[in-house]
């Protein structure tokens, strides 16, 4: 027993005192909204990220999770139920507000809104060099298209929602609800 208390206070005496000059950070560079997108490929990795998000909600869906429970258990939005167990997203007495799938579902699609919105302010930033217009405008329209697919899916879900065309960097909570036509 007394070699490894002897061992731990050793262990805590070296840990302890090797951290004066290894604590001291000087980094090389700090990446912001302003200066984390560079190039076109930057803004074309984020659009990737959208593919893969969408890929993973549609291809990927169980019958446990959010995307799922809505695809097979039946609402307005999504197919005609097919599965039938007491209870899953089918038994409407156990829905109210609270359930996770109504998170889930409002949380995912408003992380694609900020994703691209944050696709859309580098790529519309004045330090962007594009290859040409074309170049620009597709990856505009690719971005464009994942928000207004985003907003769609929640106009569906949940009627109006606030919207967002921005990117947010500081946190906000006076986010007004738009109407189910404005979303």
């Amino acid at each position: 027993m007394k070699r490894y208390l002897y061992i731990f206070v050793t262990s805590v005496i070296f840990i302890c005192s090797g951290c004066e000059d290894f604590l001291d950070e000087n980094p090389e560079t700090f990446y912001t909204t302003d200066n984390a997108f560079s190039t076109p490929g930057q803004v074309d990795q984020a659009l990737i990220a959208a593919y893969s998000q969408i890929r993973d909600l549609v291809g990927n869906p169980d019958n446990t999770s959010w995307i799922g429970a809505l695809r097979f258990n039946g609402t307005d939005m999504y197919d005609v139920a097919n599965i039938r167990k007491g209870n899953t997203f089918n038994n409407y007495g156990l829905i109210n507000p609270n359930h996770g799938n109504f998170y889930n579902a409002y949380s995912t699609f408003y992380q694609l809104i900020a994703k691209m919105n944050l696709a859309i302010s580098a790529a519309e930033s004045p330090s962007m060099v594009w290859g040409d217009d074309t170049e620009k405008a597709y990856a505009l329209a690719q971005a464009k298209f994942f928000r207004a697919f985003a907003y769609r899916n929640l106009g569906e879900l949940f009627g109006g929602v606030p919207l967002v065309s921005e990117v947010v960097e500081v946190p906000r909570y006076d986010f007004k609800r738009a109407t189910r036509l404005e979303t």
